[in-house]
């Protein structure tokens, strides 16, 4: 058996006008090996096309041809077998016709190229309402996710529409129903009302006034409670009224003046020791304390009180609480302090700066303080 590079030596030795008898001789080989090989590698031109080509290309073409021949009529008979309706016929073309010539994919299918033709044209097209559902689809599970899976239909609409998307909350709930999501939120037991007897009174300075027109100007405070395994751990934070934002926190196993004290310091001193504060909570130990009221009249921060019993004189403290725990800490479980500390600074940051508040036009405590500090930047600057 000769190689390929032989084959290709003697038909160059012949095309350059060598004897057969030299080249013979060369490559021992005889006569009618070597007039085979030219009748089976020498270059042919079709006069029409210009097309060249061997005999060998013809040969290795034909069995190709026949093997795939054989192939088509194999699946011609398994298709027949299985006796498609025509229904499927064209389901099939749906899927094919973008990729081949609508007659020679219908003539293959059998069905006939005027009756996909006919079904194609007269079958509904996806409308651009469809293909917006998709689009919000997709933007839905997106808020969704970002958010910890906490947002409901109401919350995920107000993220899209400060986005831009102009849509309706009947769309935004059917959507999510279709996607199948729920907000994790959990309601906390309800726990039986404190009906101790009202033994002090302190002034309320605030009374319930939650709107306030600058930052730094009424700060609020409160204390709840977290379990950890059997373990109770106490959580205070200081909310900054004017935008709703958290901006101090701090976690204890003990509820004394230590945790009150610590995370207000952490406020006072993370907003540069504001002047003209007033401080709003409850009539808690912690806070009706003489070693807490010192330390605020210390740093002439104004004192305000809650009446006892009147959770609704602390609502938006109350209501961070509530959403926190059904947002996150009630959806868990929790193994160390360290834990629950990461799972606090986390929804923390969330909540300044990602999930919208009504009171804020639906807007962040973090974009509401921005834009604030901004317009005073231009009005300073325009004086």
């Amino acid at each position: 058996m000769y190689s390929q590079q032989i084959r290709k030596n003697a038909i160059n030795d012949y095309s350059k006008g060598k004897s057969v008898d030299g080249i013979c001789n060369n490559y021992r080989i005889s006569r009618t090996c070597l007039y085979n090989w030219i009748k089976l590698y020498s270059v042919k031109k079709d006069s029409a096309s210009r097309t060249e080509f061997t005999y060998s290309q013809l040969v290795s073409l034909k069995k190709r041809l026949d093997k795939l021949s054989r192939q088509y009529e194999i699946l011609q008979k398994a298709y027949a077998h299985l006796n498609p309706t025509i229904t499927q016929k064209l389901e099939i073309a749906d899927t094919l016709k973008d990729s081949y010539f609508t007659k020679e994919m219908c003539r293959v299918i059998g069905v006939h190229h005027a009756t996909f033709y006919n079904h194609d044209r007269r079958r509904v097209k996806t409308t651009q309402y469809q293909m917006r559902d998709v689009l919000l689809k997709d933007m839905i599970l997106q808020i969704y996710n970002d958010s910890g899976e906490r947002f409901g239909a109401n919350k995920i609409l107000q993220k899209l529409r400060s986005n831009g998307v102009n849509t309706s909350l009947s769309k935004v709930s059917s959507l999510v129903k279709e996607l199948n999501i729920k907000s994790k939120r959990r309601n906390c037991p309800i726990k039986a009302e404190n009906t101790s007897p009202e033994h002090f009174y302190y002034r309320n300075k605030l009374k319930q006034k939650f709107n306030q027109e600058k930052p730094n100007a009424f700060w609020a405070g409160d204390v709840t409670c977290v379990n950890i395994k059997k373990n109770k751990v106490y959580l205070c934070v200081v909310m900054d009224l004017f935008a709703r934002k958290i901006i101090a926190h701090s976690l204890s196993y003990r509820n004394d003046n230590a945790l009150t004290i610590d995370t207000f310091n952490k406020a006072f001193e993370s907003r540069k020791c504001p002047k003209e504060l007033a401080f709003h909570s409850d009539q808690g130990a912690n806070y009706t304390s003489t070693e807490y009221i010192t330390l605020l009249k210390s740093l002439n921060v104004d004192q305000s009180f809650s009446k006892r019993g009147t959770p609704y004189d602390n609502a938006v403290i109350e209501s961070f609480f509530s959403n926190m725990k059904r947002d996150d800490l009630n959806t868990r479980r929790f193994d160390s302090l360290e834990e629950l500390g990461f799972a606090v600074a986390s929804y923390v940051n969330h909540y300044n700066s990602y999930r919208p508040h009504a009171s804020l036009a639906f807007k962040t405590p973090d974009q509401t303080e921005y834009e604030y500090f901004q317009r005073l930047a231009e009005t300073e600057k325009g004086a």
